[in-house]
């Protein structure tokens, strides 16, 4: 987990960044049935991941979005904490042009984040 915190953090391209997300996403579903790793993703990584991808630029924030959203979905409590910065990102955001299943995943995320 500290190695996929460490790609999002340096500077590498945006495809790396996107791939990263992706096993994110996969690693966050498959801890909820691994109780030991769950507590850790729980009380330890999505606080050090979610500031992350809620800083991501627009070239990834697509992907960054995506892995939000399995956060919320996934751990809806531990992301609690991160509702007002969350809904700030999906605002910032909004007003540009994605693909529709983007817009369709913020309007989940913000559904969500309201009745968690």
């Amino acid at each position: 987990m500290n190695l996929l915190l460490q790609v999002l953090q340096a500077h590498c391209p945006a495809a790396h960044r996107h791939l990263t997300c992706h096993v994110v996403k996969l690693l966050l579903i498959e801890s909820k049935s691994l109780p030991e790793l769950a507590r850790e993703v729980s009380t330890s990584f999505l606080s050090q991941l979610l500031p992350l991808l809620l800083g991501a630029s627009e070239e990834w924030a697509p992907s960054s979005i995506g892995c939000i959203n399995t956060c919320i979905r996934q751990y809806p409590g531990a992301c609690g904490v991160f509702k007002g910065k969350i809904e700030s990102f999906i605002l910032l955001y909004l007003d540009r042009e994605y693909p529709a299943e983007i817009l369709d995943i913020w309007a989940h995320m913000l559904t969500r984040l309201h009745t968690s």
